[in-house]
């Protein structure tokens, strides 16, 4: 047997297998660690398979290979997909700040289940408000003794 080629995405693997066998050469798919191996059991077809390989790789999301696995393929392929987390995803591809976004979803959704949802949110208004009051202190003294006169009168 030799060895044609490792495919790190097991679908395309099976889509060239597919293929070839629409073309009458039978070829192995054997998962390894990091790839789908793609194994030849007729030396003799080898020239002819390394040629449909190179067109496969300048173009492997032919619709005539994914017509091959119709025509072809059967229901019991067992391809095998890396298996991580969802944290280990989130953790790799998210930066600072969707991170800290997140967490601040998270603790604010917590908080509304153990609390109550008009605790939480009275006090995010209250949070709010109080930046409002600050700004205007910036900006317009008579404004701000009338929001705080209307804040104490609440």
């Amino acid at each position: 047997m030799i060895r044609v080629i490792a495919v790190s995405n097991p679908r395309l693997a099976l889509a060239f297998v597919d293929y070839m066998a629409t073309q009458g050469i039978t070829l192995e798919l054997r998962h390894g660690q990091d790839a789908a191996e793609i194994w030849l059991a007729d030396e003799q077809r080898l020239e002819q398979v390394q040629h449909e390989l190179q067109q496969f790789m300048r173009d492997p999301l032919n619709r005539r290979y994914q017509a091959a696995s119709w025509q072809t393929g059967g229901t019991a392929a067992e391809l095998h997909y890396p298996h991580d987390s969802y944290l280990q995803i989130i953790r790799s591809k998210a930066g600072p700040l969707t991170l800290s976004v997140m967490a601040l979803c998270i603790l604010v959704y917590v908080l509304m289940q153990v609390i109550g949802d008009d605790s939480v949110m009275y006090w995010l208004f209250l949070a709010a408000e109080r930046r409002t009051i600050y700004s205007a202190v910036a900006l317009d003294q008579p404004r701000v003794s009338a929001l705080l006169t209307a804040a104490y009168r609440l």
